[in-house]
């Protein structure tokens, strides 16, 4: 099969959740195929990046990131208020993009053709496109705009994605009912997309992990330490930390006098920054080269997202190298794990403080924790288990094309 794979950021230096499950996608999609990545949204491609993508790729196609001054991103959010589409991804569109990549599907004639953010679908529902159209989803992003909505006091932000809410439900229901088919990360999601098409057309491929790379070390740790991994520019991520920090923090310190708190990760907010001015236990990384030395030093992964949707690949990540890990309902959302057997939940501050200050002091009962959680994540979320759902979606479209031919 001819396969273009189409998605927003160059999917290497495997760095965040995102491009990891991208990467893996283009891995196994490429056995066997031709396909051609086209990227929409990078703006200093490296080179070195794109040679390890052409080692899956028949070829690498990387338009030009065109970024919109601020009276043209004024006078867009504007005329957004006429559109239908909500406006974080209008925001992003880009004639020029479109044409490309409509010249692209002309020259390359693929039969299947994945898009692998919401973002690109603006790009691809013409009825005139003859190649089979898949939306590889990360996330359900309506959910993460309704629980940004429900969780914020800020009136006018609430009245704001209250808007983006709805006009995010409604597209996101115009794709999937557009495309052939749809992948979601979790049967959770499975259920909500089904509520809008035929569950027939909706494959499970669960977010995966290499249990090669991250396995533990067992090095010397940090005592008394928690840590929290993730891209530090996006929201939720963000959110999570001040609510965190706020909320919970202060009651586990007052119980743990010399907690140290480490939060990794790129492209980190201004206001996450600022959680380390004054206080010395707080250590804020930016980006790292290896993020498996900073989760094996730490005692604790706490995980206190309040919004998000699709699964935590950091969670993957964590119990993989037998962390024990204590996360809110919506962290871990859609994982297959069993609460006080692989992992804590609590969504109350106290008791979440109160579990995390119990790992902390329980050295043993926190291995245990561990111990079970890798077992589970090498049983299910391997990247060899998790190709075994691929496998059936890549032969459905293997008949498809078939047929078609």
């Amino acid at each position: 099969m001819k396969i273009l794979f189409i998605t927003g950021m160059l999917p290497f230096p495997l760095d965040n959740g995102r491009k990891l499950r991208s990467f893996h996608l283009i891995r196994k999609l490429s056995e066997g195929n031709g396909l051609t990545l086209f990227i929409t949204d990078e703006k200093n491609p490296d080179e070195k990046n794109i040679g390890e993508l052409k080692k899956y790729c028949k070829d690498v196609k990387i338009a030009p990131c065109a970024e919109l001054s601020t009276p043209r991103l004024i006078l867009r959010l504007f005329l957004s208020i006429f559109r239908k589409e909500p406006f974080s991804l209008l925001k992003r569109y880009s004639n020029r993009i479109r044409q490309q990549l409509h010249s692209l599907i002309d020259e390359t004639r693929p039969d299947v053709i994945i898009c692998d953010r919401l973002t690109e679908t603006l790009y691809l529902l013409d009825k005139g496109i003859k190649a089979i159209k898949i939306y590889s989803t990360h996330n359900v992003e309506y959910q993460i705009v309704r629980r940004f909505s429900e969780s914020t006091t800020d009136i006018l932000k609430k009245l704001a994605s209250y808007i983006e809410w709805k006009r995010m439900e409604a597209y996101e229901r115009r794709v999937w009912e557009n495309f052939d088919f749809s992948i979601a990360v979790s049967e959770n999601n499975k259920d909500i997309i089904s509520k809008f098409i035929p569950k027939e057309r909706v494959f499970v491929v669960l977010n995966g992990i290499d249990t090669g790379y991250f396995q533990p070390v067992k090095n010397t740790k940090t005592p008394f330490s928690i840590i929290y991994t993730g891209q530090m520019g996006w929201f939720p991520n963000e959110d999570a930390m001040l609510y965190f920090t706020s909320e919970m923090y202060p009651l586990i310190k007052k119980e743990v006098p010399d907690l140290k708190f480490f939060i990794v990760g790129s492209n980190t907010s201004a206001k996450v920054k600022k959680l380390a001015e004054g206080d010395e236990s707080i250590k804020v990384t930016g980006r790292v080269e290896d993020i498996r030395e900073y989760i094996d030093r730490a005692a604790v992964y706490i995980v206190p997202l309040r919004i998000g949707s699709g699964t935590r690949i950091k969670i993957l990540e964590a119990l993989a190298m037998e962390k024990p890990v204590i996360s809110t309902t919506v962290g871990c959302e859609g994982l297959e794990l069993t609460n006080g057997k692989e992992i804590v939940i609590s969504d109350k501050p106290a008791e979440f403080a109160n579990r995390v200050v119990s790992l902390l002091k329980d050295e043993k009962a926190g291995q245990r924790l561990g111990e079970a959680g890798r077992k589970v994540i090498k049983e299910k979320y391997d990247w060899e288990v998790v190709f075994n759902q691929l496998d059936k979606l890549i032969d459905k479209l293997g008949s498809s094309v078939g047929s078609a031919g």
